[in-house]
């Protein structure tokens, strides 16, 4: 019988240093474990308790083909989110939702795992698990929606605000910041803008049990050998879901304060509130459903090894999910502060449960071959047709959708690789094409301040080449390298927005999905000296320019990153390793949002993107016993 007990804790403030501590928690597991003469059995526990960070998108100005953060942000370090963000409430008809937003995203998960395999006479195998496991995520996540001038932010509230206000003698309406209520400058922060955020507040708790049971024989027939394995696994969850939603005012600077709109008087007194604790509406958006699911799925394989140089392969399967379970409306609720107007119009539960009760089915297959034609080379192919069904979390909303349906995918590859003792070469062309996905578009309505959510579904293809090479000249080093090159599109991809009231359909067919670039590849060098004691290892990594939108109207440019380790054997006990990450401190840019123009405030239009983190190096000791 072998024991194992493991786990970790880590604390930090992460690069891009929000406040309050951006990760902390960890995991610690326990495995018992059991071998017999035919076959083995384990029992494992897992818990995790874990605080991680939410890295919001920071905005850049775009000025042609030039992207730079705006003023006075730093690219590689900073964050919008600061300690100011646990001041957040968000207030409903029950009282104060439970979300501590400079706790971010809050995960328990507890998971009890059996698993076990035997063997027979006539070697046939049988191999099974069970897994239970209780979990809980809350996510608490600030993001910047959009950014607004002060003059405009000002003018879309203060006829409302004067009017509410008038018998207390207001007459115009002004910015402040939330901590000391001083004035909000007309260029503080070397920009002046407002940042308008979503405040999301999530909780999704779910129980899930699911076992597995696979059956294999092995057969010698006349011409080769088949693997057969024939498999059963089933699922059944409870789960739920709640979310609300505030959109609040923050300066646009690294842990942004919280702005706050007030009325004031002729004499500049502050007479009453446009906003709460810098939410300028509490619950702009809410969801509460709950329900589960029961999936049950049957598979079964073949490797056939025909000759000693060919092998073939296939697999089906076929897979049925319920889904059950009730989405609450959604009314609104004044919740009868008279010194704010935060409170006026507060989307809630409604009382009113509608049920959801789907149940999808569908389909995969596989097939495959390699030839090994000579030991050196050899040649393969696969094409895989298969599916996503629907998930309960589409049935999350207080709108039930309509027209979900399960997502095909289509997926072919084939290719050459040779080996050497002194090198290899893979070539591999390749296809895929996604039927069907769901996009969603969120974003606030400047008007009602309403978080309004948008999907709509689209195909996505894409065909490439990847190649992938390893180089040992000598017994100390080595270098591998790998460059793909693909050419992503849409197709049956219309979006739809509303333009002076009437409904407008754009095309994206043709673009280039957002965040998905056409080229990468990345060269990686690795020397091994003293004896192997030493491995100091390099790498080179490229990705090139691709679009922050699917309307692909903003291009992020490409950019290239170093990395560096260096790990060394100390004693046979003791291994220290530094490591080092963007060494040339690039300003690469990931995914993000569209553009704006804000007038008279910048140099160009703004984006909202993620940047890769700056330079940073780490160390670690690893202690064997």
């Amino acid at each position: 019988m072998a024991l194992s007990v493991g786990g970790y804790y880590n604390k930090d403030q992460g690069i891009r240093d929000p406040g309050p501590a951006a990760n902390n928690g960890g995991q610690g597991r326990v495995l018992i474990s059991k071998d017999f003469a035919r076959g083995s059995i384990s029992f494992g526990v897992k818990y995790m308790e874990d605080n991680n960070f939410f890295f919001d998108a920071i905005p850049l100005v775009r000025n042609g083909d030039d992207l730079k953060p705006l003023a006075p942000f730093n690219g590689h370090d900073d964050t919008l989110t600061g300690p100011q963000d646990g001041r957040v409430q968000i207030k409903t008809p029950d009282g104060i939702r439970k979300a501590q937003f400079n706790l971010f995203n809050q995960t328990s998960d507890l998971q009890f795992t059996l698993k076990g395999n035997t063997e027979f006479d006539d070697g046939t195998t049988i191999s099974g698990g069970f897994r239970y496991r209780d979990s809980t995520t809350d996510r608490n996540a600030r993001g910047l929606n959009s950014l607004n001038t002060q003059a405009a932010q000002l003018s879309s509230v203060r006829a409302n605000a004067v009017k509410a206000f008038a018998v207390r003698g207001a007459t115009d309406v002004r910015l402040v910041y939330n901590d000391d209520g001083s004035a909000y400058g007309a260029n503080a922060n070397g920009n002046g803008l407002v940042g308008v955020n979503t405040f999301q507040s999530i909780q999704n708790p779910i129980k899930e049990t699911m076992g597995l049971i696979e059956l294999g024989h092995v057969y010698e027939t006349g011409i080769g050998r088949h693997d057969v394995k024939l498999g059963l696994y089933g699922t059944t969850a409870d789960w739920a879901h709640d979310r609300n939603d505030g959109v609040g005012l923050t300066e646009v600077a690294p842990n942004a304060r919280l702005l706050d709109i007030v009325a004031v008087n002729a004499g500049g007194q502050v007479v009453g509130r446009v906003t709460d604790t810098g939410i300028q509406r509490y619950e702009a958006r809410f969801a509460h459903s709950y329900g589960g699911y029961e999936d049950v799925a049957f598979y079964i394989s073949d490797e056939w090894q025909v000759t000693p140089k060919l092998r073939v392969d296939g697999g089906f399967r076929y897979e049925t999910i319920w889904i059950h379970g009730y989405s609450e409306g959604v009314k609104s609720f004044n919740l009868g502060n008279a010194d704010t107007l935060a409170d006026d119009n507060v989307l809630y539960g409604s009382g009113v449960f509608n049920r959801f009760d789907p149940k999808f089915n569908d389909h995969s297959y596989t097939i495959g071959a390699n030839w090994q034609f000579i030991p050196e080379a050899g040649i393969f192919g696969r094409y895989t047709s298969t599916y996503r069904l629907p998930q309960i979390g589409q049935y999350r909303d207080n709108v039930l959708p309509t027209g979900i349906r399960s997502q095909s995918i289509e997926q072919a590859e084939a290719g050459v690789k040779f080996q050497k003792p002194w090198g290899s070469l893979y070539a591999t062309l390749f296809y895929n094409s996604f039927k069907d996905v769901q996009f969603t578009n969120t974003y606030i309505d400047p008007a009602s301040l309403r978080i309004v959510q948008e999907i709509n579904y689209g195909d996505v293809s894409t065909t490439g080449v990847e190649l992938e090479a390893n180089l040992k000249p000598v017994r100390w080093f080595d270098v591998s390298a790998t460059a793909t090159y693909q050419e992503p599109k849409f197709k049956n991809y219309t979006y739809n927005t509303i333009v002076a009231g009437a409904p407008v359909t754009t095309s994206f067919d043709g673009n280039r999905p957002s965040s998905m670039p056409k080229v990468m590849a990345s060269i990686r060098p690795r020397v091994s000296l003293i004896g192997g004691r030493l491995r100091v290892l390099g790498e080179w990594r490229y990705e090139g320019d691709k679009f922050n939108d699917d309307s692909n109207l903003v291009k992020l440019p490409a950019f290239s990153v170093f990395n560096a380790s260096a790990e060394l054997d100390v004693t046979q006990n003791v291994t220290v390793q530094v490591k080092g990450t963007n060494l040339s401190n690039a300003l690469g840019l990931g995914q993000g949002g569209g553009q704006q123009l804000v007038p008279g405030a910048a140099d160009g239009a703004v984006i909202l993107a993620r940047p890769i983190f700056g330079r940073a190096v780490q160390g670690s000791v690893l202690f064997k016993f």
